[in-house]
């Protein structure tokens, strides 16, 4: 358990720091779809590939050894993602260009109107611009260093976060479609020992699946380009419950392998289309807040990710469970050859495999769990495809409204005041060493209506 949850941990920091770097390899609405294409492609071959030799280096070690087999073949997966991750830490350039930081600083709206209690306001805004301070500190200093300190916290960055409805909804998304597949996937040996009765058909299963997946990218990808990515998504989850739904009542292998094929021409969508929109929720956010968080929303996708593994292995388990699912036989704790021998002799089945029948719930259980269960979580996915609000032509309007802001140097809302604060890092230096606020220079923008800026 400690080394999986070790693995685990692993995997997740090397997959959030890279693909925070995507958002800023392009900022086109349709190359991000492309992008995400090609790393799907290379990590399917790959994935396909290490599946052979992992099935090829475990058929070498007889019953007795089977630990034996998975842990040296642990060991030379070790050993090649630890080479990957290095290879990546290493091959990897930022161009990182050095800018003052601006921050903004929201103040209370400054109005037309002379009632007492609006030029109060006014007033204790001109007096936050005052040296009063009894330590010679500006109180203006000293407030804005607060409130921004206040907007580095982790909880304030996780509101932000959480208010991007854009974002919530694309979380949906990308919660539902994994998990119909990881539901699938947790099945679908027992499938084919049960319902098509050959456990050893999933191999073959798994290269058309495969196969089907990595031909159909540049199908999916041009389909994007030209009808968007929502209805890109749409049309293969609509695909998915199609050939899932046809499981449930199949029994025949020539139609498994059809479905087979159906499923696989489509999987790939679930995995391309919410990565790609993910950029676009970025800037987004970028928009309302003026701040990029590429980590916090890749991490939020990994830990919706682990939610999805959960909650299908979860439902699977219990389901299995309620309708008298037969367990195969443990092996843990049966230490030599001859014991193990003697266990398969007296149950007269083979320690580890698949028990030879189960009963007719459970074969019930199982069809659902490869048809009309993943069905349902695509179902509920499309629906929140359909609540997802950004188009290409929405992410075009938003990129150009984030170059005026960037041009304006500050966001304003009408009737706002804002003061905007530069810094470099030789005045915060000094500020830290006076212990003062660090600010090299201080503009002030009031803006009364659309228009009308003083």
């Amino acid at each position: 358990m400690l080394c999986f949850c070790g693995v685990s941990f692993g995997v997740t920091c090397m997959n959030i720091s890279v693909s925070a770097l995507v958002p800023e390899l392009t900022d086109d609405y349709d190359e991000r779809t492309s992008l995400s294409s090609y790393r799907l492609a290379v990590g399917n071959v790959l994935g396909f590939c290490s599946l052979m030799v992992m099935t090829q280096m475990l058929s070498t070690y007889s019953a007795a050894d089977k630990n034996a087999g998975f842990r040296d073949s642990a060991s030379v997966v070790a050993a090649i993602m630890a080479c990957l991750g290095l290879t990546c830490f290493v091959l990897i350039r930022e161009k990182f260009v050095h800018k003052p930081q601006q921050e903004f600083v929201e103040r209370p709206p400054v109005s037309t109107n002379s009632t007492p209690k609006k030029k109060k306001k006014k007033n204790e805004f001109f007096e936050m611009m005052e040296d009063d301070a009894a330590d010679g500190t500006p109180t203006r200093q000293r407030k804005a260093s607060s409130i921004v300190m206040d907007d580095h916290k982790f909880k304030d960055e996780l509101k932000l976060v959480l208010d991007n409805k854009a974002f919530l909804w694309l979380s949906g998304i990308w919660l539902c479609g994994p998990t119909a597949l990881f539901v699938l996937q947790s099945s679908l040996v027992l499938y084919c020992k049960y319902i098509l009765g050959d456990e050893t058909l999933i191999t073959q299963i798994i290269i058309i699946v495969q196969g089907c997946s990595f031909a159909s990218l540049p199908f999916w990808l041009k389909l994007s380009k030209a009808k968007g990515k929502r209805f890109t998504y749409n049309c293969a989850a609509a695909g998915l419950m199609v050939f899932t739904s046809m499981l449930t009542f199949n029994s025949n292998r020539a139609l498994g392998y059809v479905c087979a094929a159906g499923i696989g021409c489509n999987l790939i969508v679930v995995y391309l289309i919410p990565y790609s929109m993910l950029p676009d929720c970025i800037e987004e956010d970028e928009y309302r807040t003026g701040r990029r968080r590429e980590g916090i929303y890749v991490g939020f996708f990994g830990f919706m990710m682990k939610i999805s593994v959960t909650l299908a292995m979860g439902f699977t388990n219990i389901l299995l469970k309620i309708v008298g699912y037969k367990a195969p036989t443990e092996t843990c704790g049966l230490m030599g050859e001859e014991e193990i021998i003697a266990d398969e002799e007296e149950d007269g089945e083979e320690i580890g495999a698949l028990p030879a029948t189960q009963n007719f719930a459970t074969r019930k259980v199982i069809r659902f769990l490869v048809g009309v269960g993943p069905a349902c979580f695509f179902a509920i996915a499309m629906f929140c495809v359909a609540k997802y609000p950004i188009t290409k032509e929405y992410h075009d309007d938003l990129l150009r409204k984030i170059e005026e802001k960037k041009k304006l140097g500050m966001s304003a809302e009408p009737g706002s005041v804002r003061v905007l604060r530069t810094r470099s890092s030789e005045d915060r230096a000094a500020a830290a060493a006076e212990g003062g606020g660090g600010i090299s220079s201080t503009a002030v923008q009031l803006k009364f209506g659309d228009n009308a800026t003083l």
